[in-house]
């Protein structure tokens, strides 16, 4: 949370050299905030108990497709309530891409337009949950 304030006070700051407002920079912003979001577990934040999203042994994902949904929703609600910037989400699984090892996802954006930007943007990243509970986010989808 304390980086989005960061970011624009730097933007606030350095306004002429620095455009914040880029398609880029917004997904490289909103890319940190969701790798950091997803990977708090919730309950580990005092001042905001409900931040990040529940601890999920992958044991128990990767042999229920009915987990793999319950889970891929917390993580949709999640972005939903913590993530201004976003109008709407979708969080689906990769079908035939879930391992042993790992349950891959796809996350859908729909960016809300903010300073320079008038029109709502897209914004896709493929995710995976490792066996230690670890998120990552790829860019393998750009903005639209």
């Amino acid at each position: 949370m304390f980086s989005r304030l960061f970011e624009r006070l730097a933007e606030h700051k350095n306004l002429k050299q620095v455009s914040t407002d880029s398609k880029s920079s917004i997904h490289a912003s909103l890319r940190e905030h969701l790798i950091r979001l997803l990977n708090t577990k919730r309950g580990s934040v005092l001042v905001d108990l409900d931040y990040g999203v529940p601890y999920v042994g992958l044991a128990s994902l990767t042999s229920d497709e009915f987990a793999i949904q319950r889970y891929l929703k917390h993580i949709e609600n999640t972005i939903k309530h913590y993530e201004p910037r976003i109008e709407q989400v979708r969080v689906s699984p990769v079908n035939g891409q879930n391992q042993q090892s790992m349950v891959k996802f796809k996350i859908e954006l729909s960016v809300r337009p903010e300073g320079k930007i008038t029109q709502p943007s897209s914004v896709s990243f493929l995710g995976s949950v490792r066996t230690d509970g670890t998120v990552t986010l790829d860019d393998e989808y750009a903005l639209h």
